[in-house]
């Protein structure tokens, strides 16, 4: 089996990077070496990274990111290069799996950029990368996975075409949501086109394709049957991981950080880019309406920890005019990982009010740190939740003031539900979601 995480890059996988957050995607890779990935071996064999052959050293795609990052605004610049890092840390937590094979002699997980050290292919031109062949290394019959994001790279499918037709490969791919295409409204319309193109193009080349939640699974399939789009297989469900790596994180005094923060002894999370299929605007209003049913003092602080992201200029304009709901709601911009522990473990409860996902992380996140979730009972995010999870309609202001009401005035019950929370939830390591994904791959190379 071959790996891919943008293009049919082979060499090796450094296994160093920084820690997740709520959108990070990483596992256990502390011991900082690269692994090549043997196809006759069921181990993994350690390969320092000052002793990979020159043919496959890194590409220089983190400096052109660097460069890439600094003509963007401040703000703007630490999310795109979390979002480079968990691209990259995706690959890693398939690739750091003890008993992972592949009929390679090294693969590179690479992310974001443009490709450089791939040469476009030609109708009678192999896929290059360095100095290495594809076809030298991947077998007929070999499985290349794509778990990454490739679906900037508009010549993505004609790649997988020329590796099923001249190297015999079979092709998965990982489709992590179908909010583009299934809600439109909510994202960019260049945004739309980039994954209109990429499903319609690359899921007919699939041989196998995951999903990280059933309901994914279902949208996709009824997208595909509206549209038209050959569908082979049925989507494999994959558990996904339930939070980010915290061990590298530093012994955290939540009560001082929060203070730090400027934040004040009672306050309630969300954990999100502020975009607009994020619903942030509803719990504006649930605030607002709270401030005007119950005292003042009885009212937690709102905390939105997250980047200003896409298509919510009124909301914000709304939040600098209320002056922050007279200091109520309170924003933490770009928040590292020891910022969101303490978050999370200072917080009485979190909310995840979102209209749709392809998971919902946010809500195994407040789980894994033992904190309640009130959430929208919509798409994927029951599955996430679970019975741990106290839902509302996201569309209905009166039913999630209801809800979170009767949270903040019942101190007992919300004891009670933190007791039960650290009792039954049981975590998914990110290491589990790599298994599941070789383990069916292994499946496929068999058959």
């Amino acid at each position: 089996m071959l790996f891919d995480e943008v293009e049919e890059t082979a060499a090796i996988v450094d296994t160093a990077s920084p820690t997740g957050n709520s959108s990070n995607v990483g596992a256990d890779n502390q011991n900082r070496n690269s692994t090549l990935l043997d196809a006759d071996n069921v181990e993994t064999t350690p390969v320092s990274a000052s002793q990979a052959p020159d043919s496959i050293a890194p590409p220089s795609s983190l400096d052109g990111l660097r460069r890439l990052s600094r003509r963007l605004p401040d703000r703007y610049r630490r999310p795109a290069l979390q979002f480079a890092a968990m691209q990259f840390q995706a690959g890693v937590a398939l690739a750091y799996v003890g008993g992972t094979t592949a009929r390679a002699a090294a693969i590179r997980l690479r992310y974001l950029l443009k490709p450089e050290v791939v040469d476009k292919p030609q109708p009678e031109e192999p896929i290059v990368v360095k100095d290495i062949l594809l076809g030298n290394v991947a077998r007929r019959g070999d499985v290349l996975a794509s778990i990454g994001s490739p679906w900037f790279d508009d010549d993505y499918a004609a790649r997988l075409s020329h590796v099923r037709s001249r190297l015999g490969m079979r092709i998965a791919v990982l489709v992590y949501d179908m909010i583009p295409v299934k809600r439109p409204e909510w994202c960019r319309r260049g945004t739309v086109r980039v994954f209109q193109h990429y499903y319609s193009t690359v899921l007919p080349l699939a041989d196998t394709v995951f999903t990280i939640s059933h309901n994914t699974a279902q949208d996709l399939m009824i997208w595909c049957r509206e549209k038209g789009v050959a569908l082979a297989p049925l989507p494999i469900v994959i558990p996904i991981g339930s939070g980010f790596k915290t061990t590298n994180v530093p012994t955290v005094d939540f009560g001082r950080a929060t203070k730090a923060l400027g934040l004040s002894r009672r306050y309630v999370l969300f954990v999100s880019t502020i975009e607009i299929r994020k619903n942030h605007i509803l719990l504006f209003r649930v605030w607002r309406r709270l401030l005007e049913m119950m005292p003042r003092d009885a009212v937690p602080e709102l905390v939105f920890a997250g980047a200003e992201g896409w298509l919510v200029r009124d909301l914000m304009q709304q939040i600098t005019n209320s002056r922050s709901l007279d200091g109520k709601l309170r924003i933490v911009h770009n928040a590292r990982d020891t910022d969101l522990v303490a978050l999370y473990k200072g917080c009485m409860f979190t909310v995840f009010p979102s209209f749709y996902e392809g998971w919902g992380l946010p809500v195994t996140e407040a789980l894994g740190f033992g904190k309640p979730c009130i959430a929208a009972g919509v798409s994927s995010i029951p599955e996430a939740g679970g019975n741990l999870v106290r839902y509302f309609d996201p569309g209905n202001l009166d039913d999630a003031v209801e809800t979170i009401r009767a949270v903040i005035e019942d101190e007992a019950d919300l004891a009670d539900w933190t007791r039960r929370i650290q009792d039954k939830f049981r975590p998914v390591s990110w290491t589990e979601s790599a298994q599941a994904i070789v383990a069916a791959l292994q499946g496929v190379a068999a058959s």
